[in-house]
């Protein structure tokens, strides 16, 4: 809680967990609000308005008791201004090394955090560590870390999460020698600008990803708004700004495998912007597929039809388990 009228702020409720989604009823006598964390992806739980007599009173995934869940536990990288990048690395017990999937979010300037995620918990159990990255430019850090990279996308971001990367691959139980970088949206666009900066990876997914700015700008739902405030300029004041921070003005230096993942009705990210860099790789004659997933748009992770979302979890399957050299649970329906 927070006071505005004298400054004054506490706790209502506290544990090892995040709260999201916090409502009080018309009384303003109790409060509900979603419980989750890396274990529990989320049940409603309500309490009195001053954090007293909390209960659950929802237990909306009684399945997952039966399955054993991948451990999620913290990494940290000092970026340039000493802020703490943070990441999470998610992975089954067990002897030997496994492959690191790094996974970036979206946003840019969303952050992740110490909460459930399916994606992550569904490769621990097909035999990867997972580490979920918040670089640079992500929310929850401060306004100073996350406008770090206004103006100078693939700066600040990449450094960060390289850093980050370089911290996860040196625990024993992580191979790295066998690393894939992947992403939605601003993800799959950071995804695509460190293949051009860096041969550590042995794969690549980008999702709904955008791989050139001067492009993209007008051609989102908001008449070029966004990318303008991102980039500090429009295209014509800023030009340089914009093919520095593309991907495909770089796709020459690409050699990692990349596969290219589109919703066919995507509005925030359109679905060319992943058929320009398939173009790119295909007339420089790298490996790389595209996969256009027909009738969904920029949130198909979350809101798609459920044999479209798992059409695309097989395609990023059937990448990982080919470039980094493992044959997973090879269990479909996890």
């Amino acid at each position: 809680w927070a006071d505005p009228a004298d400054g004054g702020y506490g706790y209502l409720l506290g544990g090892d967990r995040t709260g999201l989604e916090p409502s009080l009823d018309v009384t303003g006598h109790h409060l509900a609000f979603v419980s989750t964390s890396p274990a529990e992806p989320g049940d409603v739980h309500l309490a009195g308005a001053g954090g007293e007599d909390e209960r659950r009173v929802t237990d909306a995934n009684p399945w997952l008791r039966a399955r054993p869940l991948a451990d999620t536990r913290p990494v940290t990288a000092a970026d340039h201004d000493g802020v703490p990048v943070e990441g999470w690395i998610t992975a089954a017990g067990g002897p030997g090394q496994r492959p690191l999937v790094v996974s970036v979010h979206g946003g840019p300037h969303y952050p992740a955090g110490w909460r459930f995620s399916f994606e992550a918990q569904r490769l621990a159990a097909r035999g990867y560590a997972v580490l979920t990255a918040n670089p640079p430019g992500s929310g929850g850090y401060g306004r100073r870390f996350a406008t770090s990279i206004r103006g100078a996308w693939g700066t600040a971001d990449w450094a960060g999460l390289d850093r980050l990367i370089d911290q996860a691959a040196a625990r024993p139980d992580i191979d790295a020698a066998r690393i894939a970088v992947t992403g939605v949206s601003y993800g799959g666009y950071l995804s695509m600008l460190a293949l051009t900066r860096s041969a550590r990876f042995s794969a690549a997914i980008s999702e709904n990803g955008i791989s050139n700015l001067l492009a993209a700008w007008g051609a989102e739902e908001d008449g070029g708004g966004w990318l303008t405030a991102e980039l500090g300029g429009a295209p014509w004041e800023r030009a340089q700004a914009y093919v520095a921070a593309s991907p495909i003005a770089a796709a020459d230096r690409i050699r990692t495998p990349l596969l290219l993942v589109h919703a066919e009705l995507d509005r925030n990210c359109p679905v060319g912007q992943s058929e320009q860099m398939f173009a790119a790789l295909r007339s420089l004659g790298r490996e790389t597929e595209l996969f256009v997933i027909e009738g969904e748009g920029h949130l198909m992770n979350l809101t798609g039809r459920p044999s479209r979302r798992l059409a695309r979890a097989r395609a990023v399957d059937r990448w990982l388990d080919r470039h980094l050299g493992t044959e997973g649970t090879r269990d479909d329906d996890r």
